[in-house]
């Protein structure tokens, strides 16, 4: 068979997940008849929201080579820094960027300390 013609190990993994995706959705969806509706699914994304920027964040650290503790502390610490701002009456924009200023000055202060 030419090389072209073959399927590939990723081609059956992506397939093979994207099908193990719409098996669990109908399952869920025949379940609860308000799984996938538009409340439901604004829900999930603002659950997963935070995950998955904390996940982009991380992926970027691995891909660079410097997953140590310091990333770890860094977003735990400017995570509180967030919820402190918003628990102290502030705009959630201005805790997010309040958050974003705090990570940058702890992982520049401490992340060389970690290395």
């Amino acid at each position: 068979m030419k090389r072209d013609k073959m399927i590939s190990k990723e081609s059956i993994t992506i397939v093979g997940f994207g099908l193990l995706f719409a098996v669990m959705l109908v399952s869920f969806q025949l379940k609860n008849h308000s799984f996938l509706s538009t409340i439901s699914i604004l829900n999930m994304v603002k659950t997963v929201a935070p995950i998955a920027i904390a996940a982009l964040g991380l992926t970027y650290v691995i891909i660079i080579g410097y997953a140590d503790i310091s990333f770890y502390m860094t977003s735990c610490f400017s995570a509180m820094f967030m919820a402190w701002l918003i628990q102290g009456g502030f705009h959630p924009l201005i805790a997010i960027v309040g958050g974003i200023i705090a990570g940058a000055l702890w992982g520049g202060c401490f992340g060389p300390i970690c290395r």
